[in-house]
């Protein structure tokens, strides 16, 4: 190649190129800029960071002319070379003869979203008070909370992309998560726009279907709920993205007593309409592998109470007591009648219940006839069912849940399903690696009869088997109290079995028939006066057994008729303390322990009947 066609290739001119620091962008007569573009950009950088008022005065395709404030000679004028795609200031003249303006028009939002991509990235919950503050210290400009928020979302869109654009890719999306975790639950709700013809052949009108709702349950999720109580929380928070819309949540409880997340579902609102579609969806989901009774507990949300009330009426659910006191507070306040309010909702027995709602009607009639507005069923430990095993009066498992996805909440649909995807994953995982640590008989490494489940891309599932659940009906166990120093030899010797208190307790009775007693199995002998034998339906029993160990209880207590019909929930209304007290009472202790109130019979005249 000849030298003169180097030389050729060598502008006459300066070209343009963009400095490091934006501080120091400089121009001269004759600079070519590659685009209008790029040369309005460095004229932004120059106006922003010296404080200078330049405005463009002249721009359309071919040129630009910029001028600074009324007064000021300062110019810049770009055009169009000819026969060629490059464009030369035409016409430059740098000196100012203004000063420094704070309320700058060329600092726009979207400038400074691209100067707020970086510290967006590392600090996402930055609010527009920051950036307003940030603006002012690093540039001396004065902007509104308005401008630094629309800075904030262009930020968000460059580091996220488009929100808009994340509707279009859904359809691919929902297919993806379906291949990735099979047996999963992925529903997707498009609404078809009906317009009129002449809306139709309108120019640049979308015929796409519109977004409405996705729902998702992963399979780890539908297999870990069967080793968990049948105690499950919803709840609805708004999204913070452009579109806005409500993600709808269901969290259980784990054996840990830890919360474990089954659904959720991105809705367009918080109607009755998308209550009833998320809980036919989560029912027809967790409930699958084991037909258990569900019980539910919410916040009262909006068209919640009637879902549940059409789909499932009679169905246990639960009110969060945190929320209704506040609803509470608001027409009655008071630190009395707080207290009184609390003191109804924890009492753990009818007897306490009744006294606290005495006391509230005493202090205030207009509040008692609030809170009797309200079934204790819903509100109040002392009525709950024993079925779910949790006596949970607050739905802390959904708020918990909603702030560890509090900054999810601002992305786009797309990004917040992943996180709460990803989360999940995470989680199951982590409990998966600290159960194979464990060396006691739920774990033994490799060789573990019961694992954690899945894999961690699928997620966990459950620690018990696949199709069985802990709290199904099981045969209940016969009662025979221990009374005797032959039962007591048997439990010393560790073989203590239903079988040989039943044994134990023929011999007794046998013995005392005959007018003989066991020596009582008691290290030193007593001073106090021996009590006279007890008539029971076993014989003549003394009542000296505080030493003999217990049998574990899990039948009614004996006296109660046998030929009476118990169902398992009256079973395990009566605490295990309550039920051992009875047996006591009926070998000579001086406490006796009532049944609840609610299982009493009536009679038809409205009189307390015998304990059946």
């Amino acid at each position: 190649m000849d030298d003169d066609e180097d030389n050729n290739d060598i502008p006459l001119y300066p070209v343009f190129i963009p400095p490091t620091n934006p501080k120091h962008t400089f121009f001269v007569k004759g600079m070519l800029f590659i685009s209008l573009e790029q040369f309005k950009n460095a004229v932004t950088d120059y106006a922003v960071h010296g404080g200078w008022g330049i405005r463009f005065k002249k721009n359309d395709k071919v040129r630009v002319r910029a001028i600074c404030q009324d007064g000021c000679k300062w110019i810049a004028y770009v055009a169009k070379m000819r026969d060629q795609m490059t464009f030369q200031m035409r016409t430059y003249y740098g000196r100012h003869t203004c000063t420094r303006t704070f309320k700058n028009m060329r600092c726009t939002s979207k400038w400074l979203g691209k100067t707020l991509v970086g510290e967006l990235s590392d600090h996402p919950n930055m609010t527009s008070s920051t950036i307003v503050k940030g603006a002012q210290e690093k540039y001396v400009v004065h902007i509104s909370r308005s401008k630094a928020h629309r800075a904030k979302v262009c930020a968000q869109d460059m580091i996220t992309g488009n929100q808009a654009a994340h509707f279009t890719n859904i359809r691919e999306y929902y297919a993806e998560l379906l291949r990735t975790n099979r047996g999963s639950s992925v529903l997707l709700n498009v609404v078809t726009v009906n317009l009129p013809i002449e809306e139709i052949e309108r120019p640049g009108r979308t015929l796409c279907p519109q977004f409405q709702r996705l729902y998702v349950c992963l399979d780890a999720c539908k297999k870990g709920f069967i080793a968990c109580r049948p105690f499950i929380g919803v709840d609805a928070c708004h999204l913070k993205g452009h579109y806005g819309g409500q993600l709808m949540t269901a969290v259980a409880t784990d054996p840990n007593d830890q919360l474990f997340p089954l659904a959720f579902a991105v809705v367009e609102a918080e109607t009755k309409d998308s209550w009833t579609w998320f809980i036919l969806k989560l029912i027809s989901d967790v409930n699958a592998g084991s037909q258990r009774r569900l019980t539910f507990i919410s916040d009262q949300q909006k068209g919640l109470i009637p879902t549940f009330e059409e789909l499932m009426p009679g169905v246990d659910h639960r009110l969060c007591v945190r929320h209704l006191y506040n609803n509470f507070k608001k027409k009655y306040p008071g630190l009395i009648l707080r207290d009184i309010f609390w003191r109804i909702a924890t009492a753990t027995y009818y007897k306490q219940w009744d006294r606290a709602m005495k006391e509230l009607k005493s202090v205030s009639t207009q509040a008692f006839e609030w809170v009797s507005g309200h079934s204790p069923s819903q509100w109040c430990k002392h009525a709950f069912s024993v079925y779910p095993k949790c006596d949970s009066l607050t739905n802390n498992m959904c708020e918990s849940f909603n702030s560890v996805i509090l900054d999810s909440r601002e992305k786009p649909v797309i990004h917040l399903v992943e996180d709460l995807r990803l989360y999940l994953m995470r989680k199951f995982q982590s409990c998966k690696d600290q159960m194979m640590k464990s060396e006691d008989e739920l774990c033994k490494g490799e060789g573990a009869s019961a694992s954690i489940g899945v894999d961690a891309g699928v997620g966990a599932g459950a620690s018990i088997n696949a199709h069985a659940s802990p709290y199904e009906n099981q045969p209940l166990q016969s009662i025979i109290p221990p009374h005797s120093a032959a039962s007591a030899e048997t439990h010393s010797e560790g073989g203590a079995n239903a079988q040989s208190i039943a044994n134990a307790t023929a011999t007794t009775s046998t013995n005392a028939e005959n007018g003989q007693s066991d020596p009582l199995p008691r290290g030193k002998k007593s001073k106090k006066p021996r009590r006279k034998a007890i008539d029971t339906p076993w014989g003549k029993i003394k009542p000296w057994v505080s030493n003999v160990p217990l049998p574990e209880i899990w039948g009614p207590p004996p006296s109660w008729k046998g030929n009476s019909s118990i169902t398992k929930e009256t079973l395990m209304a009566t605490s295990q303390i309550a039920r051992y007290r009875e047996t006591f009472n009926i070998l000579g202790s001086q406490e006796s322990v009532d049944a609840p109130p609610s299982f009493r019979g009536e009679s038809e005249n409205g009189k307390k009947g015998s304990r059946g």
